[in-house]
């Protein structure tokens, strides 16, 4: 399917940006395939879209946008002390995270709340509470310009927000190898994670997730807090006073807002610690 003039504010969790002036959503592996052809083929940049978390998009919107939001089928396998999920880019990873909590599945509750698709967890190589998506994937279906195939996910170079895929390529499919466990226990360790995620996170704030990367020896939100930045505004945009790292749209904000907020953060940060921010956020323009 092809779409025109799609408001990307509608399709982001910061709600903020302008139009897809064309989005291509297609309906399998077949169709990614073709797309993808279709799209080097005329040179076009592209942006590949998941659940919209993790991104900031530019108020004057942009050219083309793949959305991967119809591969969200999912497929369970289980083995006697194993399980083998595998599932679509484009299915949330809350409804994966809620899949595994009702049939007894485990690992993937230390994920649970991240609002983000599978494909976007496996190119950020998405993490939380010292867990990243990577320590469950088996094998990714890459798909390319040239065609598709399964890649191991010990053949990915992976670390903090990389999932290690080829250029170019984008994720289509994921096998995951989790544990049987009671949906009781699973349950009960998710509860507890989105509880702790409340408490720590503007959990009900429009926000892309963590704005900047965490240091290795701190974290971000840490060094933000500690140079008193909590509640600075630019605009509509203000960092969060629940969670330094968390830039929140407080109902009218534009990217530029975002970005100038960015740029003052980072200059703060710089001048008194001498750290340098670097950007989690994607940004579109």
């Amino acid at each position: 399917m092809v779409l025109h003039d799609q408001p990307m504010s509608c399709l982001t969790t910061f709600r903020i940006g302008g139009c897809a002036r064309t989005m291509l959503l297609p309906n399998n592996v077949t169709g990614l395939e073709e797309c993808l052809k279709h799209l080097s083929g005329t040179g076009k940049e592209f942006y590949c879209l998941g659940k919209g978390s993790n991104l900031l998009v530019s108020d004057q919107g942009v050219e083309t946008v793949l959305s991967l939001e119809r591969l969200c089928q999912v497929d369970i396998l289980e083995k006697r002390d194993e399980v083998i999920i595998s599932a679509g880019a484009g299915t949330s990873l809350r409804r994966l995270v809620a899949i595994c909590a009702r049939r007894g599945i485990s690992g993937l509750e230390a994920l649970a709340g991240i609002p983000a698709s599978v494909g976007g967890a496996v190119f950020m190589n998405a993490g939380a509470s010292g867990v990243s998506f990577s320590t469950f994937l088996q094998e990714v279906l890459v798909v390319s310009a040239r065609g598709s195939g399964w890649i191991a996910a010990s053949e990915l170079e992976t670390g903090y927000r990389n999932g290690g895929l080829p250029p170019g390529a984008v994720a289509a499919w994921v096998k995951l190898k989790l544990k049987k466990d009671t949906p009781q226990e699973v349950r009960k360790r998710a509860t507890g994670i989105l509880k702790k995620r409340a408490l720590s996170q503007p959990v009900g704030a429009a926000s892309a997730g963590c704005v900047f990367r965490n240091f290795h020896d701190a974290p971000a939100g840490k060094i933000i807090d500690r140079c008193g930045l909590k509640g600075m505004r630019r605009g509509g945009a203000m960092v969060s006073p629940v969670h330094a790292n968390f830039i929140v749209n407080t109902g009218d904000a534009t990217c530029s807002d975002v970005l100038e907020l960015i740029d003052v953060v980072t200059g703060r940060v710089k001048d008194q610690t001498g750290r340098t921010l670097k950007l989690e956020l994607r940004v579109w323009h």
